[in-house]
């Protein structure tokens, strides 16, 4: 029996969410396949360079930030690229010292080799330690919204950002 154009509309989304899934892992420091951390600082030969240069971004807005994630990548491209990053960054200790900008969110432009962050949109800190969610609610070829909120849906954030280059 062949499936109804539905199901092979969900199975193309389960393939794209699983290829994903699995490039993510790829580019999460500090965290195996299974999901479980393994070690919230990387040594400076980390394998992976989008990692290391989400931990140099953002230790250069806070030295504090040290412990570093890709939360979402979206090509902008068709699949080849630029992409839209939003990464994640924390204290290693995740101690809570009354400071909110050691915890940050950013929104980077990544080559097409994903290994390089060409373009910072912004960098912000969190508005909830440790109990806030960010994400990309929306992509064009010409700018990316992100949204964001506590867990609680208390102190919203929606950004707009323009992907070409400034003049």
């Amino acid at each position: 029996m062949r499936g109804s154009g539905s199901d092979a509309g969900r199975g193309a989304v389960m393939v794209l969410v699983l290829a994903l899934t699995v490039a993510a892992s790829a580019v999460r420091p500090g965290v195996a396949n299974s999901g479980v951390p393994t070690s919230p600082v990387q040594s400076a030969s980390e394998p992976n360079p989008l990692s290391r240069a989400l931990r140099i971004v953002f230790s250069q807005r806070n030295p504090a930030v040290t412990r570093v994630t890709v939360l979402e990548l979206r090509s902008v491209g068709m699949g080849a690229g630029p992409y839209v990053l939003l990464g994640w960054g924390i204290r290693s200790d995740l101690s809570f010292k009354g400071r909110f900008d050691d915890e940050l969110f950013g929104v980077f432009i990544v080559d097409s080799t994903l290994t390089r962050i060409v373009r910072t949109l912004d960098i912000f800190p969190t508005q909830r330690w440790a109990d806030y969610i960010v994400s990309i609610e929306k992509l064009t070829d010409s700018e990316v919204t992100i949204v964001g909120a506590g867990s609680y849906g208390d102190q919203k954030l929606r950004r707009v950002y323009k992907l070409d280059a400034p003049k």
